[in-house]
């Protein structure tokens, strides 16, 4: 079977479920079964940023990682507070076991996703049956056209027996392996995801073309336009008057005429001698290039509107449409601030969306939304939003603080992110997009130097642009890409399952199954940073401690602090590693280096280094990493772990240790993923080990 048959047999199969009355019940047990199969870990932010946060909020126990620290503040509360309520519902009804705990989060993003994938439908049925028929750009007409699809799906085909594209376009989404691996996730990105294709989904709408009718204006495809379609037909209005009218318009265009004069003839032929106009609701489609070149729908209401035939109640209907397309900025705008308070990577992507839009409503149309008005609501609704959002996050760190300000300045300006890794320019566009799309990728380049060619073809290419939705994402992705790619450190995740890297989830497994007499007498040390998820996974109140991986410290002497996990690794498992257990290296200042259920606060031990202020602070703060400095002097010094999680690759650095302390495997070695082993000379397989110490 090759790829074009996948495609054809799932396009079918995609027809059906989509077109059926119980879409959304399908896609919800699709998403469902789909959180269930990807039982492997992909970033430890999935974790370590969201329901290890909610988690230590409702239960009073957990880890939050160094970005959550009142003098970094980075993080937004947002995305686990969404969570938390998910945790505080399990608590307050004592549903709170480890089962439950686990699957809350994954199956609530279960629903999420589909309630993205059900966006997905309609903003493909959208765009390629509403306003661009098959891709063909029918938006993009002057002159009032209109689609030629129904609000329905089962007037499919023009005159031209062309097909929208719906199904191919849903057949390749729902086939992307890369978003069945991270949609159910419940990272930031997965959030992002699904809030950008419903904000996409509400300003597409106000891209509708509005068409006259005996209401006044409407918007094409709008039930009320469909309904007085349907009564006109009834009257006696065929389809072969509607095609003669067409083939009469598309006349007219090539012999010169322009559209509004088109819309005026058109207008006259419908009003009747009682002052009814008879076919008001039957729009039609200029042809040709030409037509597509003249601009806008915006001349439609120019030349259409006034006309005496159409009753009084013309003005109740602009005001009506106008709401309409308030709701639909409003809307839009929810889900865009949203996206961007918890992933302020996408502010270049919205940024882009609404300016495209601002220059298209700068054109003007009666009944639609005009430049100032949409500068007015976007502008006070995006300040009042992130008034909301800085008041949340400023209560939280009890000061003055802009999640969304720091974030970039720590990401974009000050380069400290480079510790996580760096990466070229071209990174995005040369590995993560091929390695998204797979074979996808060269169709996937190809569309957009089509698309650049086309729009350059254009009499007017801002206006070719600005005059499509689709057009204008396509822009904004690539912006967003760019600017992502300006910065040093990248990932796959931020373009956002049973095999590899599964290890994570089955070790967490392990400690929430472990049959113990007394969990706070359980003590675990693992040997890396992040590599597993915590408390969100295991639940239990098992002391569990991990190589710090905060970032390192410039002094202004220019000595740099180096995380624990760096001393030790590049002492090879050593001396200070070895003494991280030596009692007689314990000093007073000394902390265990264990998460402390019930004690602990952003770090190890039982102290609280930096403790909430008690009064507010007013003035803004910048990033101060010299508030982490305790992270690395401070001596870490406990008890011998019970339990050690380590890999296959760092086995032959602990295994003086592990037989000098009488640890032996307690479980089969759990397979991780594949790596380049033996200085990269050799593929191999890296493994989780869990080791039990045994009596002396």
């Amino acid at each position: 079977m090759t790829y074009g048959d996948i495609l054809k047999y799932g396009e079918a199969v995609v027809k059906k479920c989509t077109d059926s009355k119980r879409c959304l019940l399908y896609l919800i047990l699709f998403r469902l079964l789909n959180s269930l199969a990807v039982q492997t870990s992909f970033v430890p932010d999935e974790y370590a940023q969201s329901i290890e946060i909610s988690h230590y909020w409702v239960f009073g126990y957990g880890h939050k990682p160094w970005e959550w620290e009142p003098c970094i503040s980075l993080r937004s509360v947002v995305h686990p507070l969404t969570y938390a309520i998910l945790f505080y519902i399990l608590k307050i009804t004592k549903l709170d076991t480890p089962l439950a705990v686990l699957y809350a989060p994954r199956i609530f993003q279960a629903l999420c996703a589909a309630l993205g994938d059900y966006g997905v439908v309609k903003l493909v049925t959208l765009w390629y049956e509403q306003l661009h028929e098959g891709g063909r750009g029918v938006s993009g007409v002057s002159g009032g056209v209109s689609t030629g699809w129904s609000s329905g799906r089962s007037n499919r085909c023009t005159s031209g027996g062309h097909l929208p594209p719906v199904h191919a376009v849903l057949t390749c989404y729902f086939l992307c392996w890369f978003h069945f691996y991270t949609i159910c996730r419940t990272s930031s990105q997965s959030f992002e995801c699904i809030l950008n294709i419903w904000g996409v989904y509400f300003i597409s709408r106000n891209y509708l073309p509005v068409v006259p009718s005996t209401r006044g204006m409407t918007l094409s495809c709008s039930n009320e336009h469909a309904k007085e379609k349907q009564s006109n037909q009834s009257r006696g209005g065929t389809a072969v008057m509607r095609r003669g009218v067409l083939h009469s318009d598309q006349r007219l265009v090539q012999e010169g005429h322009p559209p509004s004069s088109i819309l005026a003839s058109d207008d006259k032929r419908k009003i009747s001698s009682t002052g009814e106009a008879e076919n008001g609701g039957t729009t039609h489609r200029a042809g040709g290039e030409e037509a597509d070149n003249q601009g806008d729908v915006s001349t439609i209401g120019h030349s259409s509107f006034p006309h005496e035939g159409i009753p009084h109640k013309g003005a109740t209907s602009v005001d009506n449409l106008k709401k309409a397309q308030i709701r639909n900025l409003l809307l839009s705008l929810l889900c865009s601030s949203f996206c961007v308070l918890i992933r302020p990577n996408a502010a270049p992507f919205w940024l882009c969306v609404y300016f495209l839009y601002l220059l298209k409503s700068a054109k003007g149309q009666k009944g639609t939304l005009r430049m100032g008005e949409v500068l007015t609501i976007g502008l006070s609704y995006t300040v009042v939003f992130f008034l909301l959002g800085m008041i949340a996050d400023s209560y939280y760190y009890n000061k003055i603080t802009i999640t969304v300000v720091n974030f970039f300045l720590y990401n974009f300006l000050s380069g400290q992110n480079s510790y996580f890794g760096e990466h070229p320019f071209h990174f995005y566009l040369s590995c993560v997009i091929p390695s998204v799309c797979l074979l996808f990728t060269p169709f996937t380049y190809y569309s957009l130097l089509s698309l650049v060619g086309n729009v350059a073809k254009e009499r007017s290419p801002m206006e070719a642009l600005i005059n499509r939705i689709d057009r204008s994402v396509f822009v904004a992705t690539l912006l967003e890409v760019l600017s992502l790619s300006l910065s040093v450190h990248k990932e796959h995740k931020l373009l956002i399952g049973r095999i590899h890297n599964s290890s994570p989830e089955k070790v967490a497994t392990y400690f929430r199954n472990l049959k113990t007499e007394s969990d706070k007498e359980v003590t675990i040390l693992m040997t890396d940073c992040y590599d597993t998820p915590l408390y969100s996974h295991i639940h239990r109140q098992f002391k569990i401690g991990f190589l710090d991986c905060s970032p390192h410290i410039r002094k202004p002497n220019g000595h740099i602090l180096h995380n624990w996990r760096k001393k030790i690794y590049d002492d090879h498992f050593g001396k200070v590693f070895y003494q991280l257990f030596d009692e007689s290296k314990r000093t007073p200042d000394s902390v265990e280096p264990y998460i402390i259920p019930g004690q602990n606060f952003h770090w190890f031990g039982r102290k609280n280094f930096n403790k909430r202020r008690k009064h507010f602070q007013w003035g803004y703060e910048k990033i101060n990493f010299s508030c982490l400095d305790y992270r690395f002097s401070t001596p870490l010094n406990g008890e011998l772990p019970l339990y050690l999680v380590t890999t296959s690759e760092r086995l032959p650095q602990l295994a003086r240790f592990l037989s000098q302390f009488n640890y032996r495997l307690d479980a089969d070695p759990i397979f991780s993923h594949f790596a380049l082993v033996e200085g990269g000379r050799r593929l191999g397989v890296v493994s989780h080990l869990i080791f039990k110490r045994g009596p002396a």
